[in-house]
């Protein structure tokens, strides 16, 4: 089986007008996503998709397009499909970073793996763990009356865990907190994510606030480059530190374990 030819599709999906996003990086109606088929001359087709955010990933849409269509696709065309590590390292080669666009040519390689072997992508991966998998639902930075609706109605839906969003103005932060705990009761995992929208001495003074809230984690509350001030601010609360914007390659990971 070899590799004929690397589509790109853009796709920008509106969200639904009461469900809108507001976080520390600012408000967004729509999400935008590259999709990209790997097709074969066995008539295999591998799907991939990457989530695209400049201020959140710094990789784009039209870039992610433009690196897979003119240096991705010239370089696997006429591979074996199935040589995954090969490939992985034919991205590196092609271009330092952007590993949202290499994520989706490998999620795309899996997928067409699976399809010609004739079996799922996790019996390639070792296996399966578990037969459902637990998700959460976000509740965005709005006004309070805004954020009672949301947590209502994801608890309606029978949503068991919920993030979310801080990262602005501390004071609004801890009311909003305050709001969905009250709202979800005491047994239901709440989470923050500040998108690094707290300098170290903020989240420092507002994550000791929240603590009465049994959060289960703080995503990313301070910037992702003070590698060394996520550690310091570990050390001096209760609540467990994600790390998000922070941690975006394996060398990323050994960068942040090793504070």
């Amino acid at each position: 089986m070899k590799i004929t030819r690397l589509e790109t599709l853009r796709v920008n999906v509106p969200i639904i007008p009461h469900m809108t996003a507001k976080t520390s990086h600012g408000e967004h109606a729509t999400s935008p996503y590259l999709i990209v088929r790997i097709h074969t001359d066995e008539g295999h087709v591998g799907l991939g998709e990457a989530t695209l955010s400049p201020l959140w990933s710094g990789e784009t849409v039209p870039g992610c397009a433009a690196i897979l269509e003119d240096l991705v696709a010239p370089e696997i065309t006429g591979c074996d499909p199935t040589q995954i590590n090969q490939l992985r390292h034919k991205l590196d080669r092609c271009i330092r970073f952007n590993p949202f666009a290499k994520s989706a040519v490998e999620m795309a390689l899996w997928d067409l793996k699976g399809k010609a072997l004739g079996v799922p992508v996790y019996q390639l991966l070792g296996g399966k763990v578990r037969d459902q998998v637990p998700i959460k639902l976000v509740v965005w930075a709005w006004d309070i009356p805004r954020v009672e609706r949301l947590t209502k109605q994801f608890l309606e839906w029978g949503v068991r865990f919920i993030k979310i969003k801080v990262g602005l103005n501390p004071d609004e932060d801890v009311e909003r907190v305050r709001t969905v705990r009250q709202l979800a009761g005491p047994d239901i995992p709440i989470g923050v994510d500040a998108n690094g929208g707290w300098t170290p001495s903020t989240a420092r003074q507002t994550l000791l606030r929240l603590e009465e809230f049994n959060l289960l984690f703080a995503e990313q509350p301070i910037p992702p480059t003070h590698v060394d001030a996520l550690a310091e601010l570990r050390r001096h609360t209760r609540i467990p530190i994600m790390a998000d914007e922070s941690n975006f390659t394996l060398e990323d990971a050994w960068s942040i374990t090793a504070h």
